[in-house]
């Protein structure tokens, strides 16, 4: 008989629910503003503290993991860490750990913990607690919760997975009632395994998509299947004249290797390698030779590979084959002739014979520079060194701010008033010309101007800190603690019995705020002996 205790999940952040598949709720998982809580990387290492617990709880408990890890269709990874005499359950440590303790003859069997993201579902907690308060064991026995059963389930819920009610789902590991004596949530339902899947799905790239042979080639390269560890992939042939001659079937990456039978008689035919369900053209046609020459400095190789010019500069084609020219330095392709025209990429159609010739010769200058230092408090001097390329003789630079300069290195003051706005940044540009033509480039933000004082200060001081804590630790009572507009990152303790005012949102000079805020990023903690902290235009983010 059932006995109606449920297997609880405990969520610290408002979350909604969605189920996938109504009619007798396949699985559901937990959402946040429109994105499903997962974990960043598709593993989670747990730690085992197995003290209250019956023993071979370990065991029973990596077995529990192991489940949800061997699922082909998904890549997810449970890990042991090793035990741990942790008891912090329910505290966010970002330590995963699974724990015994008394709860309480409260229904509740096993409570899992998890913390995460609102903003972007990243899930970066979760802690299993099983109630010693109910009796437990590792074999299945009667009058014994199981803790592998449960267990099973419990680490379904740190996948995010819900629990299911409906009477139609109480054969599935997610079903959120258990009973003495069971054992059946130790092995996943196909709707389980949809459920992770759909979280942490398997993908497979191939490599390459497609490979063209001559029509007297009898043999190809190899296919590359690439998966995520533990993701399986079969390769067949749809076509009597391709032959899957090897690794027809793996996990993780591999390769399929195929011969084909000769093309007698017909200019061309095609056929299809499917491997992980993916497709893999087999083209093949008759062949022709093409004949490169080059006239200058630089080289030329052809796609599908054959060409190399320098070196090798004829070789046979089937199809169509494309030529990329790569200039020596400081040259530039001044034309294709032959095959193919202008400075493009050159693209022959192998019927029949063709030759084509690559003509290199002078480039324009290639654009480059530094700005140094790229940031500093205002009035901010920034040398500007022109490391441009292929003998540039005239420059023109856009050093924004309204300044131009024809000079080669140039130098500039920036010394704007930062206001509120706390830092400017600008966009730098260059123009290097030679006789053979001209390039630009464009730096973003290549200078940024910043105030020049520490980012926090006492009201009536001339004192400046570089944190809030160091201000708050020599304030005292009545003191106001300024806040320039920044983000800071730190942790404050509010440990001393003073009542002291912290307010954001100031600009370079602490002369007002004009409704400016400023960030902490970081925890603030209240200890015993505190006093008042009076907090304006501050936000307190993650």
């Amino acid at each position: 008989m059932m006995n109606p205790l449920r297997l609880i999940l405990f969520v610290f952040i408002f979350s909604f629910l969605v189920f996938l598949n109504h009619e007798a709720h396949a699985f559901g998982v937990y959402t946040t503003n429109g994105e499903v809580i997962k974990w960043s990387s598709p593993q989670a290492t747990y730690l085992l503290n197995p003290s209250g617990g019956p023993g071979s709880s370990i065991a029973a408990l990596q077995a529990a993991m192991q489940t949800w890890t061997d699922v082909t269709t998904a890549r997810f990874i449970f890990i042991y860490g090793g035990t741990t005499s942790s008891t912090a359950h329910e505290t966010l440590d970002y330590v995963n750990i699974v724990t015994f303790a008394s709860m309480g003859l409260n229904g509740t069997l096993a409570e899992n913990a998890f913390w995460y993201n609102p903003s972007t579902g990243e899930l970066v907690d979760s802690d299993i607690q099983f109630n010693t308060s109910y009796s437990w064991n590792t074999d299945g026995s009667a009058g014994y919760f199981d803790v592998q059963n449960i267990g099973t389930h419990e680490f379904g819920h740190s996948l995010v997975l819900a629990d299911l009610y409906d009477a139609a789902d109480s054969e599935k590991t997610m079903y959120g009632y258990g009973s003495t004596g069971e054992t059946k949530k130790r092995t996943l339902d196909p709707d389980d395994i949809n459920g992770i899947t759909y979280l942490y799905p398997c993908t497979y790239s191939i490599g390459p998509t497609s490979e063209s042979l001559a029509c007297s080639s009898a043999s190809g390269s190899s296919i590359n299947v690439t998966t995520q560890t533990g993701c399986g992939w079969t390769a067949v042939s749809n076509n009597a004249w391709i032959t899957v001659t090897s690794g027809s079937s793996g996990s993780g990456s591999g390769s399929v290797g195929y011969s084909v039978s000769q093309n007698t008689g017909l200019s061309s035919r095609t056929g299809t390698i499917t491997a992980a369900g993916l497709t893999f053209t087999v083209t093949q046609t008759e062949s022709h030779t093409l004949t490169v020459s080059t006239s200058g400095t630089g080289t030329v190789t052809s796609s599908p590979a054959g060409i190399d010019c320098g070196s090798t500069c004829s070789a046979s084609f089937c199809g169509t084959v494309t030529l990329t020219a790569t200039p020596g330095t400081c040259l530039a392709l001044t034309g294709w002739s032959g095959a193919c025209t202008g400075t493009g990429t050159c693209t022959v159609a192998m019927d029949p014979d063709k030759a084509v010739t690559a003509t290199f010769g002078p480039s324009g200058p290639v654009a480059n520079f530094t700005c140094s230092p790229s940031s500093g408090p205002v009035p901010l001097t920034v040398n500007f060194t022109d490391t441009s390329t292929c003998s540039p003789t005239s420059w023109s630079w856009d050093l924004s701010d309204s300044a131009i300069s024809t000079l080669q290195n140039p130098s500039h003051v920036y010394n704007p008033d930062l206001g509120n706005n706390l830092t400017a940044s600008y966009n730098i540009s260059l123009t290097a010309t030679n006789a053979t033509g001209s390039n630009t480039l464009t730096k973003t933000s290549c200078v940024t101007a910043q105030c020049a004082s520490s980012p926090v200060k006492i009201l009536g001081t001339g004192t400046t800190y570089s944190t809030i804590q160091a201000a708050y630790d020599a304030a005292i009572t009545g003191d106001t603690i300024q806040c320039q507009g920044y983000r800071l990152t730190e942790n404050l303790n509010i440990n001393r019995n003073i009542n002291v005012t912290l307010e954001g949102g100031y600009g370079c000079d602490y002369s007002s705020n004009s409704g400016g805020v400023s960030e902490l990023k970081g925890q603030l903690t209240t200890l015993p002996g505190g006093g008042q902290l009076t907090i304006k235009n501050f936000k307190i983010v993650n």
